[in-house]
């Protein structure tokens, strides 16, 4: 063998040995996957959530020292299964009842444009039954039907910005192609009463200053010209399509006070219920501050939120997927 050879073959075992040698080092650097974590109720275990997401619902958990369950409906998908409260949110949250029992009490963090008054409802007296209550807590709006499913929780947390209500109904108006409120019906004949009462009064007044008589001898005059002055207005209200949505827009007031009872007086939540229902001049009118906080008899509790809202939909309580293991590791 040439010196030359034996050099190569040095080499060749020094190369041989660096790798051996190097083998364990870099089998300790391997970095553990990314967790991925996913939603109860939906999209449900096969299929994973936004990270960021999941991890500020966990951080929301840690901080306010219990369950965190996510009630997210960002969505542009009008057709969307879980787009809004429905039957669906109420049948997946009724489906997942015995992990509620485990909670105690939840906070729940709502992000929903609303839904259906009546499954609304069942899915907070669903909360108060089986897990105690809940705190709500709004980032960024509760709206409609939403609203009155914070309307049973028994602490609120708001974002600065956050929006609630109303609670009027929204109905389909065929000929106008467009959705309406019965509560446009309802104001419409209580401002044509304010209207005939400010006529009255004013005519009674000019004819007192003008003919000086006696308000006896008035009354009738002034009665009988407001009542002709009202009448062409008067006689194109329907009074069973009145009464119809006078009574449909009841329905979320008596959900709503129904539900206050567990926190509030029967006053208070009376009052808050009324609100709520006909203290709204347009269905997407955003309160503020102060009004949601009297309105409601709110705490102060305030609640940052994010710059750049995610369009999801996420239902459930969150949970990280459990990775055993060296289960991805090289098994060659």
């Amino acid at each position: 063998m040439t010196k030359d050879s034996e050099s190569n073959g040095a080499d060749s075992a020094l190369v041989n040995a660096d790798q051996t040698a190097a083998a364990p080092a870099a089998a300790s650097v391997i970095q553990p996957p990314e967790p991925r974590y996913f939603a109860s109720i939906y999209p449900g275990p096969e299929v994973p959530i936004p990270a960021e997401f999941a991890r500020k619902m966990l951080a929301a958990e840690k901080a306010f020292g219990k369950p965190a369950w996510a009630l997210v409906q960002q969505t542009e998908d009008d057709e969307h299964p879980f787009g809004d409260l429905g039957p669906n949110v109420w049948k997946g949250f009724f489906s997942a009842r015995d992990q509620l029992l485990d909670c105690e009490q939840i906070a729940l963090v709502i992000d929903s444009p609303g839904g259906f008054a009546r499954e609304t409802f069942q899915l907070a007296k669903l909360f108060q039954r089986h897990c105690g209550g809940f705190d709500a807590i709004v980032p960024r709006f509760a709206k409609s039907a939403a609203t009155l499913l914070i309307l049973g929780s028994d602490e609120r947390f708001m974002g600065r910005d956050a929006e609630l209500g109303p609670l009027d109904v929204q109905l389909v108006d065929w000929e106008e192609e467009e959705w309406s409120s019965p509560l446009d019906e309802v104001q419409a004949l209580e401002r044509l009463n304010g209207v005939a009462l400010d006529l009255f009064d004013q005519t009674v007044l000019m004819l007192r200053v003008r003919t000086k008589k006696k308000l006896s001898t008035l009354l009738p005059m002034a009665l009988e010209y407001t009542a002709e002055m009202m009448k062409p207005l008067l006689d194109k209200v329907d009074t069973i399509h009145y009464a119809k949505q006078s009574r449909l827009l009841k329905v979320a007031e008596e959900y709503g006070k129904r539900l206050l009872e567990k926190n509030f007086s029967e006053r208070e939540a009376v009052l808050i219920a009324e609100r709520f229902v006909s203290g709204y001049n347009e269905h997407g009118r955003a309160p503020a501050n102060r009004e949601k906080r009297i309105c409601l008899l709110w705490t102060n509790n305030e609640v940052r939120t994010s710059e750049q809202p995610l369009r999801i939909v996420v239902i459930g309580r969150i949970m990280e997927e459990e990775v055993e293991v060296g289960k991805n590791a090289d098994t060659n």
